[in-house]
């Protein structure tokens, strides 16, 4: 009688609390996946890049380069792949695919041209930066991420 008594009371207590406002909140995800609008000079960009065919890093494997690749990797990259490169961010995990964790060996060993063509053109998922970012600022990007580095400067 006591476990049925007690069963009536909480029954009777969380129909008086109001859970149908929950439905009233937004919901912190969309419901649908806006697509990235394609920036108006892609098309001129594109063909500017196609004729000069960058195969090779023409930048010099320093320090200072590795740091500026670094700045820039932050600025463009790590909300997406984060500090450690392994794509699980905030950011990275609400995309339906993750990331590419750019510490796995098959992508540390592709060639300059891959990685400078993937950053300046987009891939499957990621955004074409070619129209945001200098070819400098790209190349020293992917000799940052080459180098294998992580870790961060004290300096940034």
């Amino acid at each position: 009688m006591i476990k049925i008594t007690s069963l009536i009371l909480i029954s009777l207590l969380l129909m008086g609390c109001e859970y149908g406002r929950m439905y009233d909140q937004p919901n912190p995800r969309p419901t649908k996946i806006v697509q990235q609008t394609v920036p108006k000079n892609i098309v001129q960009s594109t063909k500017e890049h196609t004729e000069r065919e960058m195969k090779v890093n023409p930048y010099q494997l320093t320090e200072e380069n590795i740091k500026f690749g670094q700045k820039t990797y932050r600025a463009f990259c790590h909300h997406c792949h984060g500090a450690d490169w392994k794509g699980h961010t905030h950011v990275g995990d609400g995309f339906p695919v993750p990331p590419t964790n750019l510490n796995l060996q098959q992508i540390q060993t592709k060639p300059d041209s891959d990685f400078y063509s993937h950053i300046y053109f987009g891939g499957k998922y990621s955004p074409a930066l070619g129209t945001n970012m200098s070819d400098e600022e790209i190349w020293k990007v992917i000799m940052y991420i080459k180098t294998g580095k992580t870790k961060t400067i004290d300096s940034l």
